[in-house]
């Protein structure tokens, strides 16, 4: 898990972004200059990759469901 949300940051990091891992998940700390809200969403969703799969399915698991 720890592996892909690495490659989501790093992902984020070649789109521009000041991002990394911390206590409570990912943290976005810049955007690039004339990224609007949208366009923050939109690059973070595309910047899931596998993570839109397994980390539901994570969660799933770590709350016992």
């Amino acid at each position: 898990m720890q592996d892909l949300q690495q490659v989501q940051v790093e992902c984020l990091v070649d789109e521009g972004f000041d991002a990394g891992r911390g206590d409570g998940g990912l943290q976005v700390r810049a955007v690039p200059d004339g990224l609007d809200d949208a366009g923050v969403a939109a690059a973070v969703e595309g910047c899931l990759g596998d993570l839109r799969v397994v980390g539901p399915l994570e969660a799933a698991t770590s709350a016992g469901a």
